[in-house]
């Protein structure tokens, strides 16, 4: 049995068994330490003590004993060590730690057992040993530390504080930050004042309390320029950068990156470049610069393979193979993530081999190689299963979900949508137990006792409402099974209403959530006009605009709208937006003479997602020298067996497969693509219409541009 095995469970170990007796209360592990050799030790501490506050105060400076340079040596070099095969791989990294705990005295050298304490734990998590890592994390928060140096006592607290940060335990983690934090301060150690600092910042910001944040970690970073410490300034700096970011602070997010590159070039840090570039991707990427984020990436990627950090190598593919997913190209992203599979194999990565798999099969999906999505999603719910309390184990639902709309298997999406929302359930209700466990610690126990029957209120309220919905949900399901024996004929009928309506839903997420930007910017268009007394313009645009909203409102309940009224829309719509930019959007409608719009058929708003992406993302795109002026030819013509309705792209780059999205609430992008053709599926199969989608290139004057296009047949 391993060490920590038999020190949680009263076991015999040479080294431990006349200094350790573990008592349970209350699930608690406390540790009585009792014998007489540690109460000579202490006498022999406090006589110390005694003397130096005698001759003179006690700072940090002056007890640097505590930190004396052989032992910092050695601590760092072990240290080094264990982190470095945790990068390679975590069981030998456990063993090392084991042996090495075995071989520290706790009074002689805590700062190290608590910290190879603290990475026993994260190895003993990623091997998914939860039973394990969740005594070691009972063991680090129960341990009294107040008999322990001041400096050792502040150390020590801040790895609690780390540790109930990790298990979400957020009340108690600013606690014991703010505890480490008071400590330091009185004992003069600037060290442990910026550590305790810099983890109040990424608290408060993981509460999404971003002033708080900021305001912790401007101090941090003045206090690490005070006392001149690199390594503190690049930490801080970094830690900054991502509070930025989550506050929309874009530039001043991106210098900071900078500088901390700057800082990791002159340390001549291997490692800190390497997370400094790979942050710097993480930038790019979420910015939708993609080809940058690929550079820096790169760069990333030789920095950790020249130090051979395997892990931190996975992580760098896994982000490859998402620029990759952006960039359309989907077999080389399940490349990227085979490799950091086989990375995460070697490492023993029980969790990070569970993201993988379902990285493999999300890529896999858009190749519509759907057994094998499944396979893969099979094989991340393997090794997610131990860490079924954790959000990303619903991401094989998720995905078991688009297989079966893809499939068309309607009823299989449904079950399997339930099956997700009730985990999701389950996890809100830990939530909450969770803050319940927080209150206690960090509240008078009058105060507790109020709100956590408050909260044990909210918990008892939402299993009834459960419980309420299955009951609904069972009754629902009764009724349909009774109306599916009665009657096949009602139940076709009843299917096709249910589906009209999804269609009809699917209409509306267009018309409903139309880009927000889009009214105020027609309206402050048409405002200029005024400004300018252009008042014939005024009145023409006005027009344009009201005709354009009755078109929104005539056809928000409608399945289908004539082609005339079709066209009349993305006229209206085109030249509200000709008033904002001018002679920068061109645009022409050729329609053949032969076609009567009023007599076809259409879902209404089908080219919209293109048309409002060329307007929106590529007007304005610099002029490419030497080619013709960009605009957009939508043109109509009439065949034997269908209509054609054409969209040419010249020198705009709207029909691009990759880039073409339309940005919704929130900064969600859609694929026009995706979006369309889902429309187009389910009118195909509800309507029974013959819809077809066609992206392709044309020739005008020995000229080739591609375009997309609608085949409406008869």
């Amino acid at each position: 049995m391993i060490i920590f095995e038999n020190i949680f469970y009263g076991k015999n170990t040479n080294k431990y068994n006349h200094l350790f007796t573990i008592k349970h209360t209350n699930n608690i592990m406390i540790m009585s330490i009792y014998t007489r050799k540690y109460i000579n030790l202490r006498f022999k501490a406090l006589c110390l003590f005694a003397v130096l506050f005698l001759f003179s105060p006690s700072t940090y400076s002056q007890n640097t004993d505590l930190h004396s340079l052989p032992k910092i040596t050695n601590n760092q070099k072990i240290l080094n060590h264990a982190d470095s095969l945790s990068h390679i791989n975590i069981p030998l990294s456990l063993n090392f730690c084991l042996q090495e705990i075995e071989k520290i005295d706790i009074q002689d050298n805590p700062i190290l057992f608590f910290k190879l304490l603290n990475l026993t734990k994260y190895c003993y998590y990623n091997t998914a040993q939860l039973v394990q890592a969740d005594s070691i994390s009972k063991y680090i928060q129960a341990l009294i530390v107040e008999d322990f140096h001041p400096v050792y006592h502040s150390e020590i607290l801040l790895t609690k504080a780390k540790l109930a940060l990790s298990n979400n335990r957020n009340i108690e983690s600013v606690r014991l930050a703010r505890s480490a934090l008071i400590i330091s301060e009185r004992n003069e150690n600037p060290a442990n004042q910026i550590e305790a600092l810099t983890i109040l910042s990424r608290l408060y910001s993981k509460m999404d309390r971003i002033p708080l944040s900021l305001e912790y970690i401007e101090e941090a970073v003045a206090l690490s320029k005070k006392t001149r410490t690199f390594t503190d300034d690049y930490k801080t700096i970094i830690t900054r950068s991502s509070i930025l970011l989550q506050s929309n602070a874009v530039k001043e997010a991106q210098k900071d990156l900078i500088v901390a590159y700057q800082i990791s070039k002159q340390l001549n840090n291997i490692g800190f470049q390497t997370n400094a570039t790979f942050r710097t991707g993480q930038f790019f990427y979420n910015q939708k610069n993609y080809i940058k984020a690929l550079e820096q990436f790169e760069r990333s990627l030789v920095l950790a393979k020249s130090k051979n950090r395997q892990t931190f190598i996975a992580n760098i593919l896994t982000y490859k193979a998402a620029v990759a997913g952006k960039l359309g190209d989907y077999r080389l992203a399940v490349n990227y993530n085979r490799q950091a599979l086989q990375i995460r194999k070697k490492a023993h990565q029980q969790q990070m081999q569970g993201s993988s798999y379902y990285n493999i099969a999300s890529s896999i999906f858009y190749l519509n190689q759907y057994d094998s999505v499944l396979f893969y999603i099979k094989k991340g719910e393997e090794k997610y299963r131990p860490y079924h309390q954790q959000p990303d184990f619903i991401r094989g639902f998720d995905l078991r979900r688009k297989v079966a709309i893809a499939q068309g298997n309607y009823k299989k999406a449904f079950f399997l949508l339930e099956e997700s929302m009730q985990i999701l359930d389950s996890l809100f209700l830990n939530e909450n137990k969770a803050k319940i466990d927080d209150l206690e610690s960090d509240f008078s126990r009058g105060k507790y006792e109020q709100l956590k029957t408050e909260m044990e209120t909210e918990v008892s309220l939402q299993k009834a409402l459960g419980e309420r919905n299955s009951l609904l949900l069972n009754f629902l399901l009764f009724i349909l099974v009774l109306v599916a024996i009665s009657s096949y004929f009602a139940y076709i009928r009843y299917r096709n209403i249910n589906r009209r309506k999804i269609a009809l839903a699917s209409q509306k997420l267009i018309l409903v959530q139309m880009n927000s930007h889009f009214v105020f910017n027609a309206l402050t268009a048409i405002q200029s006009l005024i400004y300018k007394q252009e008042i014939d313009a005024t009145i023409y645009y006005l027009s344009v605009f009201s005709n354009m909203m009755n078109k929104i409102l005539d056809v928000s309940n409608k399945s289908f709208v004539s082609l005339k009224s079709e066209i009349d829309f993305v006229k209206y719509f085109l030249q509200i937006q000709h008033l904002r930019f001018g002679d920068d959007l061109n645009f022409n409608i050729e329609i053949d003479d032969e076609i009567d719009l009023s007599k076809i058929n259409t879902p209404p708003m089908l080219i919209y997602p293109f048309i409002e992406y060329a307007v929106e993302e590529c007007v304005q795109k610099p002029l490419i020298q030497g080619k013709e002026k960009p605009s957009i030819l939508i043109v109509l013509k009439q065949y034997s067996n269908y209509t054609s309705y054409k969209v040419i792209d010249i020198n705009l780059g709207f029909s691009s497969l990759n880039n073409c999205f339309i940005k919704r609430h929130g900064g969600q992008e859609i694929s026009c693509q995706t979006l369309t053709k889902e429309r187009m599926s389910i009118y195909n199969n509800i309507f029974k219409t013959k819809l077809i989608f066609v992206r392709s290139t044309e020739t005008i004057l020995n000229v080739e541009y591609p375009f997309i296009e609608f085949q409406i047949k008869k």
